[in-house]
């Protein structure tokens, strides 16, 4: 059984990350234990997203205190065969931050 079971991550791509998840990369996703939600419900542990947009899944995540990190983050933990600490890969947009008057971190 997978030891990631207790605490199992369910992923939410934002749209502009779609197009670069190989059929590879989410199988080695799949043997870390994740699932994939195509639409953001409570059960997302991580929303992926290379910009900062007002999109349901990053609202959502933002309101629910979940991790809003970069693909790097799915990079490195498909690297590195396990999770990747995940506040290591917090989503900055600055330019997007600084019209919103605020930043992912303090929000």
């Amino acid at each position: 059984n997978n030891v990631q079971q207790a605490e199992q991550v369910v992923l939410c791509f934002g749209q502009d990350v779609w197009s670069w998840i190989s059929a590879e990369q989410m199988t080695v996703l799949s043997h870390l234990g994740a699932a994939v939600a195509e639409k953001w419900h409570e059960g997302v542990t991580h929303v992926v997203a290379s910009t900062l947009r007002r999109s349901e899944r990053i609202m959502c995540a933002v309101c629910r205190g979940q991790h809003v990190v970069t693909p790097e983050w799915v990079l490195a933990s498909i690297r590195a065969r396990r999770w990747a600490e995940a506040n290591a890969y917090n989503l900055q947009d600055r330019k997007a931050e600084a019209l919103l008057g605020t930043t992912l971190c303090q929000a």
